[in-house]
C-alpha cells in the first residue's frame, strides 16, 4: 500500500485480495510433510503483517483508543489470513475476489463508524 493509505472499503479489499493469492499460491506448493509447520510460520508472520497494516490504518482514528484499535485490527487481521487459508486447504475454490467481497460484506456494517472516506 503507498503511503498515507487509509482504512476505506477499496484498500482493505486490496489487502484481502493480495493475502488470499499469496496464501492460494504459497499453500498449494508445499511439500506434503513439510507443509503444516511452514504453513504456521508462514501464517503467523502474514497475519502480523496485516495487523500492522490494519493497526497503522486504525491509529489514525481520534475516536479509538489504542486497545480498541488493537482489538480490532487483531479480529480482522485473523478474519483475513484465517479465511483465505481455510478457502485453499478446504478447497472451496473461492477465488481471492469471492473472498474479499464476502469479507467487506460482513466487515463492513460493523466498522462503518472507523473507515475513511
Amino acid at each position: 500500500m503507498p503511503d498515507g493509505a487509509k482504512f476505506t472499503p477499496a484498500n482493505l479489499r486490496v489487502i484481502i485480495v493480495a493475502i488470499a493469492g499469496f496464501i492460494g499460491e504459497f499453500a498449494g506448493s508445499c511439500h506434503p510433510h513439510a507443509q503444516v509447520e511452514l504453513q504456521m510460520r508462514v501464517g503467523i508472520q502474514v497475519e502480523r503483517y496485516i495487523y500492522g497494516l490494519l493497526l497503522s490504518w486504525l491509529a489514525d482514528n481520534e475516536e479509538l483508543e489504542d486497545h480498541q484499535a488493537a482489538t480490532i485490527a487483531t479480529g480482522i487481521s485473523w478474519l483475513i489470513f484465517g479465511t483465505a487459508f481455510q478457502s485453499v486447504t478446504m478447497r472451496t475454490k473461492r477465488s481471492p475476489d469471492q473472498l474479499a467481497d464476502t469479507i467487506i460484506a460482513f466487515l463492513e456494517p460493523s466498522l462503518s463508524d472507523y473507515l475513511a472516506e
